[in-house]
């Protein structure tokens, strides 16, 4: 397997941290967070653990490694959902819900 054009410039672990996402731009699959430090730090969709990129949600909480990319600089790695009740539902769990309406 070929090495990324830029591994050799990214480290390979960052600082631990959380933040919440703050823009997300489905058509280039990326997002800004702002770290729970101030910082905001830009993410992509393949920096995601866990998780699908449509899933998540503007407000959502999240931890992530914070690495200081040398062509782009500061940057989430690792991405992870802290907040389950962030994410957006799954069209099964939707078509499942309308399916079967809680009833009290």
């Amino acid at each position: 397997m070929m090495p990324s054009w830029n591994s050799a410039a990214t480290p390979s672990q960052g600082r631990a941290t959380t933040g919440r996402i703050t823009e997300l731009s489905h058509g280039r699959l990326c997002g800004l967070i702002h770290a729970s430090d101030g910082l905001t730090v830009f993410f992509h969709g393949r920096d995601l653990e866990g998780v699908k990129f449509n899933d998540m949600r503007v407000g959502g909480s999240v931890s992530f490694e914070l690495i200081d990319d040398r062509i782009s600089g500061p940057r989430a790695a690792r991405v992870r959902v802290a907040d389950v009740a962030h994410r957006a539902p799954r069209a099964r769990d939707r078509r499942q819900a309308a399916a079967n309406p809680q009833q009290s």
